[in-house]
């Protein structure tokens, strides 16, 4: 009887480590699934998110297209074969000149007096904020020295050039971040 009940609790011992072992492994499998599961729904996120990307940017080429008075196709097509054939040097230099002609544009308008009316029509973006003065703060660009045209709130109130402004800043930066127009005081050292 002895030896039976010593065999029938080694079983038993058995039984419960295999009813353990199996348990943990079901639940290994479910934190397996749930992982796998969030992956999915990440990786659909992403998709759909990307495929709105090109919804739009396809919606933009289409108006760019109507604007030049193209078909949508053949703007495209365009722009794929003058992109294909471009070097990397190319590239640098179209982007280089591209700078410098929104830079001779924006001094343009700023001679012309446009450049007001510019930046009131877009007080939706612009908020013109007074802030104490420094004296200590210098009335040129943070980033390259140049005189200070703008000043970003949500950048510390660091002062800013046009063309540092814009590249300092992406889309989302452009959108949400408050700027002032700034004009350094009369009595600022240069």
């Amino acid at each position: 009887m002895d030896s039976r009940l010593a065999g029938s609790s080694s079983r038993d011992a058995d039984d419960t480590e295999e009813i353990d072992e199996s348990a943990s492994q079901e639940d290994s499998a479910k934190s397996l699934e749930d992982e796998v599961k969030n992956v999915l729904d990440e990786a659909k996120r992403e998709l759909s998110d990307a495929a709105q990307g090109r919804k739009n940017d396809a919606e933009m080429e289409e108006r760019l297209a109507k604007l030049q008075g193209m078909d949508a196709q053949t703007y495209r097509d365009q722009g794929r074969k003058a992109m294909e054939n471009m070097s990397e040097e190319e590239a640098t230099k179209r982007y280089i000149a591209k700078l410098l002609e929104e830079s001779r544009l924006d001094d343009k308008m700023d001679s012309d007096g446009y450049s007001q009316l510019v930046e009131d029509s877009k007080t939706t973006h612009v908020q013109k904020k007074k802030t104490a003065v420094d004296p200590d703060e210098l009335p040129w660009c943070c980033i390259c020295n140049e005189d200070a045209a703008l000043r970003c709130h949500d950048c510390d109130d660091d002062l800013y050039c046009k063309s540092c402004f814009r590249e300092g800043h992406d889309e989302f930066d452009m959108k949400h971040h408050r700027i002032s127009k700034y004009k350094a005081p009369k009595d600022a050292e240069r």
